[in-house]
């Protein structure tokens, strides 16, 4: 077999690959989608078990970063990690996959409950069905913040920063926005100080 007849051999072996783990991508969030009740939070532990433990396709440390860029900008966390996900594991064309797997699922299921669950709405069956899903969606909002506090909360300053962010959100009702840009500047600010006290520690020439 001639040189070029073998790069293009594994050009188009390299290609297949890609592609595969591109479905691979929309088919791992086309499974989640459908079992989160609750929204974009519940998604998350489902989200860890899949792409950390499962695949393996992330770190500890690079999930941590996922859920804090998803949960920092505005719209639905659980389409904004995975689009940021997608988009960390394969560029623009896993950021389509992931984010393709996750709509579907959850389109074709809303509409369904517009058709059916409408004229269901006030059966005591369906009622009870409803409350058991709070329920347990309750519970995995719950695991999601104790495990994100565990990662999070590692000393002293960061512990103050959370329990007064908490005491503003439970007693004042502070928008949530007013909190994460509160909590930016927080984190800007002990970086600057940070910075400025290595400045001093280091010997001048």
């Amino acid at each position: 077999m001639t040189p070029e007849l073998m790069k293009e051999k594994d050009s188009c072996i390299s290609s297949s690959e890609s592609w595969l783990h591109t479905l691979q991508i929309g088919w791992a969030f086309m499974k989640i989608s459908p079992i989160a009740f609750g929204g974009g939070f519940s998604m998350i532990p489902l989200m860890a078990r899949e792409v950390v433990t499962r695949k393996q396709w992330m770190s500890d440390k690079q999930w941590e970063e996922a859920i804090t860029a998803a949960t920092s900008v505005p719209g639905g966390v659980g389409i904004n990690a995975a689009a940021y996900i997608g988009y960390r594991l394969q560029g623009w064309r896993g950021l389509a996959a992931a984010v393709s797997g996750m709509i579907f699922p959850s389109f074709i299921i809303v509409l369904a409950m517009v058709v059916f669950f409408t004229r269901l709405n006030e059966h005591p069956a369906v009622l009870a069905a409803m409350k058991g899903v709070q329920v347990g969606v309750t519970a995995l909002i719950a695991h999601i913040g104790a495990r994100m506090f565990r990662s999070s909360v590692r000393d002293l300053k960061v512990f103050a920063l959370f329990a007064v962010s908490l005491a503003l959100l439970i007693l004042f009702s502070v928008p949530p926005a007013y909190l994460l840009a509160g909590g930016i500047a927080a984190g800007f600010l002990w970086y600057a100080l940070r910075q400025k006290q290595q400045q001093k520690r280091q010997p001048r020439r």
